[in-house]
């Protein structure tokens, strides 16, 4: 730990990516220009803490030939810093603008396509499988953005397999917006109701928060081929799906 935190203090240019043996070689004039295995796209695939699956959704990091790295979800960057990576020990750092990470370094392995990161953290065993692909995921929060209109009105019964009357809904749109704002129209085209609506970042949970009542409903989410597929989260004794196409 102590040499990855004394090289994270002398590299003030971005050169975190080389260890020791490859500055050495260098100055040498023995180089390599094969870049570390480390460097790419890469999307979270898995994670495991202990016995916990906390797989965050479309979470991806993208490692720089320069020492640099960002990260994100989706569409979405939300973090961007330092790495090093010691391809002796295959052992890897990251470091942002808080700091370098506590939990010191990953032990790194590959297999295949994918790689490997493991270390304990909080007494517990982290193991994080990464998968190298060549652009951006799109998240669900990306795929909603859009006009949407429901073109299967049923409500389901999840052991007679009957339709609920009361949930048939002809021609109900719906518009999200990039600001996490959205607006629901009737089947005149006369809006009914607006909100905030946000999806979960470790499960496909949408919430609509209502402006008027500032009530929330809750819906689990699919995404297929251009369709999406709402299932209700609130009702106790029957499933409601509801299915929309875009507009």
């Amino acid at each position: 730990m102590k040499y990855f935190l004394f090289l994270l203090l002398i590299l003030t240019k971005p050169i975190h990516s080389q260890n020791v043996s490859q500055i050495v070689s260098e100055k040498t004039g023995n180089i390599s220009f094969s870049p570390l295995p480390v460097t790419g796209l890469w999307v979270i695939e898995k994670v495991i803490a202990g016995d916990e699956d906390l797989t965050p959704i479309m979470k991806w990091i993208s490692f720089e030939e320069n020492g640099t790295f960002t990260s994100g979800n989706g569409w979405l960057q939300n973090n961007l810093g330092s790495w090093v990576y010691d391809d002796q020990q295959k052992a890897l750092i990251q470091s942002t603008d808080a700091g370098i990470d506590s939990y010191g370094p990953f032990n790194v392995s590959f297999q295949n396509e994918k790689m490997i990161w493991e270390r304990i953290e909080e007494g517990n065993k982290v193991s994080i499988t990464l998968v190298t692909v060549n652009q951006k995921p799109m998240a669900s929060w990306d795929m909603i953005v859009g006009t949407w209109e429901i073109s299967i009105p049923n409500g389901i019964h999840p052991t007679t397999g009957s339709v609920v009357a009361e949930y048939l809904l002809e021609n109900i749109t719906y518009s999200f917006n990039w600001d996490r704002r959205y607006k629901k129209f009737d089947t005149e085209g006369i809006l009914v109701e607006t909100g905030i609506w946000q999806i979960d970042s470790y499960s496909p949970t949408l919430t609509l928060i209502s402006d008027e009542k500032d009530t929330r409903t809750r819906w689990k989410i699919q995404f297929s081929n251009g369709n999406m597929t709402w299932e209700s989260l609130l009702l106790e004794n029957e499933l409601m799906k509801l299915y929309f196409k875009k507009g």
